[in-house]
């Protein structure tokens, strides 16, 4: 989950939340129930107790979407 910038660096978006909503990638992939997708952010260092604007995690957003798999991670 790296991108590649014009100067070759590398930009770390595991913690990237959205300007407006707050939303991060992690929280998007816990209601998708992406499993091995966030055990990889996690990995990378992505930080489960951000808050979207509404004040919900990632933990939230899973057990919201009935993802009970993710939820245990």
């Amino acid at each position: 989950l790296d991108i590649i910038g014009t100067m070759g660096e590398g930009l770390d978006v595991s913690n990237y939340q959205h300007s407006v909503t707050g939303v991060t990638p992690l929280m998007v992939l816990a209601r998708k129930g992406r499993v091995g997708d966030i055990c990889m952010l996690l990995s990378f260092g992505a930080n489960c107790h951000l808050q979207d604007n509404e004040g919900k995690t990632a933990l939230s957003w899973a057990q919201h979407a009935g993802q009970k798999e993710v939820s245990e991670i």
